[in-house]
């Protein structure tokens, strides 16, 4: 049986040759892979090792072999690689900043191979014969010809009876609003690759439901009875992903669905990650068949590089996991295999289980941002699985969120850990508060503060103000706290001319270097911040925040007169934490059982 095909580049999904295929020693990539005389193909890459330690971990496999279909004669030889990192890496670092500290310990491990000359081709098939419970496997081709070679196809196989498989049925989730291109060329691919072709191993076994929180989409805009269009009331991405839930799963009593797959309406879906995900999910094991798939996020700009795989969330603080790896290196696909502490995955592409989710369990309504956070680590029980080769690509911005998107962090962060066990003490909240807050008036941003104090101020006024609120009405009024963007030349700022000192990181010395010169008179009339640079002004009356990728930025201004009104209001929310916080805690976390109920969200959706 297949559990997983060789994969070759593709245009307008990933045309990183080293994703795929390692060349050693003259050798090149087209549409399929020729190696030349002398050459050495590896697969030691993110899409075509063999991730052997989470498939022995999770599934039932007991026995592995690469069948390949070449052209010519060539040496095999078989790899056991296990990768780790340094200690001190995080997910503050840059791209060469973490290169460096991702390691692989390789040895050449035992196979055994038949070898079948059918006409002008030969058939390799590869038998591993140890299966180790960490690491990846892979193998390379040595052209030992005095002519070219070409690899036609090839794929990991197991020997196992079709009755030990489990029976999958996917029904993928997308929400989505007003992106209508976005999604028509992602469920095309579905529609093309799967739903349509009957070779396809999934064929007869995805369905699509999308929630159209637009309300813009035809409802048959795709033809098929596959296809599933809701308009749905815009309650942001919870609120859709919600929607697909609920009609996938809760609405219809003859659902067969064993997952559903959440996933976001822009980001570059591959159909062989479809796949892999489903034969992956055929071989869960007895133990581990109601543990979550993690997709790991990929850069859209740079597609080689691995924005997050996994993280966790704890009480104020959330870490990223393996953010930055280039995944061209073959330190970091082992590196990657690497498990983490991690407690949820995001739903950029999300693989749930229909056994996790009832009446009872839905997510919880907070419009935008902490909803997959709070879902994946309410179900932190059940696990999550993250697998070399299971990955999307979606846009990164560097700091370009709007401002009020730190609303809905902070008090959906609150809100979502009320009834976890991670629940951050009033402490921890009141620190948050603070480096957020100085943080912000330092660098003269003072309606990031101030958006801080509505976010807590909202919180504490208790789930029953909540249940009132309107979210669209609130998400326009918090508009007003985004920054207006300019061009150097509309705000009076020559780009050619100013020369400032970057400073990429701060340090504490250099933070109170920045916090002793704010204290002071200011005697510089400008500094220009870009987005690799901390945005301290030491000593400038004003700060113009530049993106280089938009052309355009923000000037902020130093203001006493703002700083000493936030202060007053610092102080009105620090005395409110400490007097109300573990009572809010827990009407919060009684209120929650009904705010992830179906009765409440068919209210709240209007269906």
């Amino acid at each position: 049986m297949i559990i997983q095909r060789l994969l070759l580049p593709k245009k307008d999904i990933c045309e990183e040759i080293e994703m795929y295929y390692r060349i050693v020693d003259s050798a090149c990539v087209t549409d399929s892979v020729v190696v030349h005389a002398g050459g050495i193909l590896s697969l030691d890459t993110y899409f075509n090792a063999f991730s052997i330690g989470k498939w022995v971990k999770y599934t039932c496999i007991d026995n592995l072999k690469l069948s390949l279909e070449l052209s010519g004669e060539v040496e095999i030889k078989g790899y056991h690689s296990i990768g780790f990192k340094d200690e001190g890496i995080s997910d503050d670092m840059t791209e060469a900043e973490v290169a460096p500290l991702l390691h692989a310990r390789v040895e050449e491990t035992e196979i055994s191979i038949l070898k079948v000359t059918n006409g002008d081709r030969v058939n390799y098939e590869v038998s591993f014969e140890k299966l180790y419970e960490e690491g990846i496997l892979y193998i390379t081709v040595e052209n030992k010809s005095d002519k070219d070679i070409t690899l036609f196809s090839g794929a990991y196989e197991t020997d196992i009876r079709e009755a030990s498989l489990r029976d999958i049925r996917l029904a993928l989730g997308i929400c989505t609003f007003k992106r209508e291109e976005f999604l028509k060329k992602n469920v095309s691919i579905v529609l093309d690759s799967i739903i349509n072709n009957v070779g396809s191993l999934l064929h007869g076994n995805v369905e699509v439901f999308v929630s159209d929180n637009g309300q813009t989409l035809p409802v048959d805009l795709f033809e098929s009875d596959m296809v599933h269009i809701f308009p749905n009331a815009n309650m942001g991405g919870a609120g859709g992903f919600t929607r697909t839930m609920i009609e996938a799963l809760l609405r219809n009593q003859a659902s067969d669905f064993s997952h559903i797959i959440l996933m976001d309406d822009d980001i570059v879906l591959s159909p062989d990650v479809l796949e892999r995900t489903y034969l992956f999910l055929r071989m869960i094991d007895e133990e581990h068949k109601d543990m979550m798939v993690g997709g790991e996020m990929f850069s859209l700009d740079k597609r080689y590089l691995q924005y997050e795989a996994g993280a966790k969330w704890s009480g104020t603080k959330v870490s990223f996991f393996n953010r930055y790896f280039d995944m061209r290196t073959a330190e970091a696909v082992a590196a990657n295999e690497e498990s983490n502490p991690i407690n949820y995955s995001g739903w950029w592409y999300s693989v749930i289980p229909t056994s996790i989710i009832n009446e009872n369990n839905l997510p919880l309504p907070l419009f935008i941002h902490y909803d997959d956070m709070e879902y994946g680590s309410r179900n932190e029980g059940n696990g999550t699985i993250l697998i070399n080769g299971i990955a999307v690509w979606h846009p990164q911005g560097r700091n370009k969120a709007p401002v009020r998107m730190i609303y809905y962090d902070i008090r959906n962060m609150m809100i979502g850990m009320s009834a976890l066990p991670h629940r951050a003490t009033s402490g921890e909240v009141v620190n948050m508060l603070m480096n957020r807050v100085i943080g912000a008036v330092i660098r003269y941003n003072y309606e990031e503060a101030e958006v801080c104090f509505e976010a807590l101020e909202d919180f504490y006024k208790g789930p029953e103000w909540f249940m009132e609120l309107d979210p669209l009405k609130k998400h326009d009024e918090l508009t007003r706290y985004n920054f207006k963007y300019v061009s150097p030349e509309d705000a009076g700022v020559n780009l050619n001319k100013l020369r400032n000192k970057m400073y990429k990181s701060g340090g504490k010395l250099v933070f109170l270097w920045g916090l002793l010169l704010w204290l002071l008179p200011s005697v510089r009339p400008l500094k220009v911040a870009g987005l690799d640079d901390i945005g301290l002004p030491f000593g400038a009356k004003k700060v113009f925040h530049y993106d280089a990728d938009k052309k355009q930025g923000h000037m902020s201004v130093k203001s006493y007169g703002r700083a000493w009104k936030d202060f007053i209001r610092y102080i009105k929310v620090v005395r409110m934490i400490r007097a109300n916080h573990d009572e809010m805690m827990d009407r919060w976390e009684a209120y929650k059982m009904e705010l992830t109920s179906i009765g409440f969200w068919e209210k709240y959706l209007g269906i």
